[in-house]
């Protein structure tokens, strides 16, 4: 496990409960490609921490671990090696967010609304 998620598991909760962000979500976001991308996220509680999984319909599922921090949901998760870094707010209708890719300077966005979850249609070429 990196410094970086073990720093995550061991940080203090906030105000909000990570209940409050638990569930499933509809995603929709810009990508480090320019590209929009649309994603399912399903937010399930541990006792100290919430686990994450993202589905695309163009890649695997992406895993992330995350705590609640001053009402805002804080998530580290590694893609093919590749760190990154979101923070999510509670929106009226579910949550939204900024993040980061460590070794990159921009700042991707991703809005996420809470509902049962779509059936994502595979890719049908590489």
């Amino acid at each position: 496990m990196t410094p970086f998620l073990l720093a995550l598991m061991i940080w203090p909760f906030g105000g909000v409960k990570a209940a409050d962000f638990v569930g499933t979500y509809r995603c929709e976001g810009s990508s480090p490609s320019g590209k929009t991308y649309q994603a399912t996220l399903e937010i399930v509680q541990r006792p100290r921490f919430v686990l994450l999984r993202w589905g695309c319909s163009n890649s695997a599922y992406v895993l992330g671990v995350g705590m609640v921090r001053d009402d805002q949901l804080v998530v580290g998760n590694s893609t093919d090696g590749i760190g990154s870094l979101a923070i999510y707010d509670r929106q009226h209708d579910g949550i939204g967010g900024i993040w980061i890719i460590v070794g990159d300077d921009r700042i991707f966005t991703e809005t996420c609304t809470r509902g049962p979850l779509p059936v994502l249609t595979p890719p049908t070429s590489v």
